[in-house]
């Protein structure tokens, strides 16, 4: 599908993102890393070749390629010998059959979300659009979408790769782009801003709380925000914030299930004298729901402080609230079948969507699950006995 139908004049429902980004994103994006050198490539079927800046292709006559590898670019180098740091950033529309997905996912796997140290990111920008397209289960004509989503594949170091989306997002636009008109993921074994995160406990109730809090009993762990109390029976713990609302915001490819699924404990007990142990902390007991925390003093040795460690692990997510971006084969058989996209009744206009979207990003999910499990967050409690 050719990208000049991006060139299309702005609507009174729909603006031209591309243009503005082709215009500012490579100047943007070169001040925020002072020293960075920034190189511009067009490609298509053979290697990638240089181009002096995006903005030439704010000319149809530059979309000439017929054919386009698009693993091409994420082969390519203009350091072969790895002595800078690179950051690879693709602009295309993602119109890929499943071959082309096989063959674009793991080059991305391989040489970045396997690597613990790298990430892909994946930047969706809703646009006004105004051309055929060929790459469906068949063909469309020129008005079968006023607008379409192109993409930024952004791939390099996880801070670099996070740091060019939030850029890209806020400072190329004025004002920033509207949260319905792009979508941001990122695709990395290392997810949040920092693994140690600060437990929030309170009383499950208030008039009984069975415990009382023993906050400068261990050296730096008021500092590092670790709670620590000394229950005189069994007690329920209120947990605040549990999991970080973070882990909730980081995208459909990622999910949190029940403590069952994602959440490991453990306990580490010391006692004057003696080897510290670790176990698989018996005396606390996490609900399901993972809101309240359970602990039974009976169940830990006398005279011991037990330091409790809570592992809050990702599972697969669902995808959900990709439909607006991403088209289902059997409605990319509709559009094909009805020679357009569906009216949109609310503003009145055929908003067109990517296929093969929701299978390109479930491989690079795929590969994110691969060996490790991904850790979100880890928590730490104190219990005095």
């Amino acid at each position: 599908m050719p990208l000049r139908g991006f060139l299309a004049p702005p609507t009174d429902q729909q603006p031209n993102y591309f243009r503005e980004f082709i215009h500012k994103a490579g100047g943007t994006l070169a001040t925020v890393w002072p020293g960075a050198k920034v190189h511009s490539f067009s490609f298509g079927k053979g290697d990638p070749q240089p181009v002096p800046d995006l903005i030439r292709f704010e000319s149809p006559e530059a979309f000439n390629q017929r054919q386009t590898f698009i693993d091409r670019p994420i082969l390519h180098s203009t350091d072969p010998d790895g002595k800078r740091p690179q950051l690879k950033i693709i602009l295309t529309d993602l119109f890929q059959n499943e071959g082309d997905v096989a063959r674009l996912s793991p080059e991305l796997d391989n040489r970045y979300v396997k690597d613990e140290s790298r990430a892909v990111g994946v930047l969706g920008i809703r646009s006004v659009f105004d051309g055929s397209m060929d790459d469906l289960p068949g063909k469309v004509p020129a008005g079968a979408a006023d607008s379409l989503p192109f993409y930024f594949l952004i791939a390099g170091n996880i801070a670099d790769v996070r740091h060019a989306i939030d850029v890209l997002t806020t400072q190329v636009v004025k004002n920033g782009l509207p949260k319905d008109q792009h979508l941001a993921l990122v695709f990395t074994k290392k997810q949040g801003s920092q693994v140690e995160r600060r437990l929030k406990v309170l009383p499950a109730d208030p008039q009984r709380p069975g415990y009382r809090s023993m906050g400068t009993l261990v050296a730096g762990a008021a500092e590092r925000g670790i709670p620590m109390i000394q229950p005189n029976r069994e007690v329920k713990l209120k947990l605040e914030s549990f999991p970080d609302k973070e882990f909730f915001a980081m995208g459909p490819h990622l999910s949190i299930g029940n403590a069952q699924e994602s959440l490991e404990k453990k306990a580490t007990v010391f006692r004057n004298g003696v080897k510290p142990e670790v176990n698989d902390a018996p005396a606390l007991t996490v609900e399901p729901d993972m809101k309240t925390l359970i602990i039974d003093p009976e169940r830990l040795p006398p005279k011991s402080i037990t330091l409790f460690e809570l592992d809050v692990y990702a599972k697969p997510g669902d995808y959900a609230g990709i439909e607006p971006w991403g088209l289902e084969l059997e409605e990319a058989r509709k559009v094909v079948q009805n020679q357009k996209f569906d009216l949109d009744p609310k503003t009145h206009s055929r908003p067109g969507r990517t296929p093969n979207l929701r299978f390109f990003l479930q491989m690079l999910g795929n590969a994110m699950f691969q060996k490790n499990k991904i850790l979100l967050g880890r928590y730490y409690l104190y219990v005095s006995r």
